[in-house]
């Protein structure tokens, strides 16, 4: 599957709260930035489904390096506690039509699958 993260894509970091840093990492850590920018990606366009986008992270973290125990644990946490971030709120949509129009003319466009809520608004 090919996933392509569009330029001016907001990004906070890693969803790790803080008391979990001592187990994991800390949000912007470059062992997860790539992982998480991608999983956050996922989650609004809807590319792939919920389990998918969960195994994508965690196959990311592994392939950027991250500590095998540490992403079982990221992996764990995501697949449990990111389940009330998968659906596609208003917000979420309004955020994504604000990226849309900065992008629409990009060469690239056509890779980015932006969902169907964004492109017949």
């Amino acid at each position: 599957i090919k996933i392509v993260v569009p330029e001016f894509f907001l990004f906070d970091g890693a969803s790790i709260p803080w008391f979990g840093w001592f187990s994991t990492y800390t949000p912007f850590h470059p062992d997860v930035m790539a992982a998480a920018i991608i999983h956050d990606w996922l989650f609004l366009t809807h590319q792939v489904d919920f389990k998918t986008a969960n195994q994508i992270f965690y196959d990311r973290l592994i392939l950027n390096g991250a500590n095998k125990t540490k992403s079982k644990l990221m992996y764990k946490a995501v697949c449990v506690g990111a389940k009330q971030y998968w659906e596609l709120r208003p917000e979420k949509i309004k955020a994504l039509m604000l990226l849309y129009s900065l992008i629409k003319k990009n060469d690239r466009f056509e890779e980015y699958h932006f969902p169907v809520e964004v492109l017949a608004a």
